[in-house]
């Protein structure tokens, strides 16, 4: 795995942060292949716990668009990930990462490690998404006296 290839450099530990009870196993599943890697699975009961959680951390590989949203607004959070539907792959490109996504089934061990070296590097810069952000706001307030209470 590319997480093998990055930890043989610099030493990490692995923080699962499932966001759905479906993420947990998937989490689990993932981890079980990285025995010799620390990790932990945390289950979070409240977005300010979550997010409290994704302060502590230096790069979250993530695939859930709320997750993803939510470390989007850490400040000095490097993102990147997997684009497993419609919605996440949305928002990743009008958020101008598709540089740092990878779609599910792909095979370039290369360029994931590479990703990966980067964004902990500071090579990638985190997202800065204050003009997505003012975009959706905006566009939230155009339509809601359209929208029936």
């Amino acid at each position: 795995m590319a997480l093998d290839e990055v930890g043989q450099e610099t030493p990490f530990s692995l923080r699962g942060l499932p966001t759905d009870p479906r993420d947990a196993a998937f989490i689990r599943f993932v981890l079980d292949r990285l025995p010799h890697i620390p990790s932990v699975v945390e289950e979070h009961p409240d977005p300010g716990s979550f997010m409290q959680a994704l302060s502590e951390c230096s790069l979250l590989v993530g695939m859930r668009l709320h997750a993803l949203i939510l470390a989007a607004s850490v400040k000095r959070l490097p993102i990147c990930g997997f684009l497993y539907s419609n919605k996440t792959q949305t928002f990743v490109r009008e958020a101008g990462l598709e540089q740092v996504f990878f779609p599910m089934n792909t095979t370039d061990t290369a360029a994931i490690v590479a990703v990966i070296r980067e964004s902990l590097s500071g090579e990638i810069p985190p997202p800065s998404l204050s003009e997505w952000k003012e975009e959706s706001l905006r566009q939230r307030a155009f339509l809601t006296p359209f929208l029936k209470p």
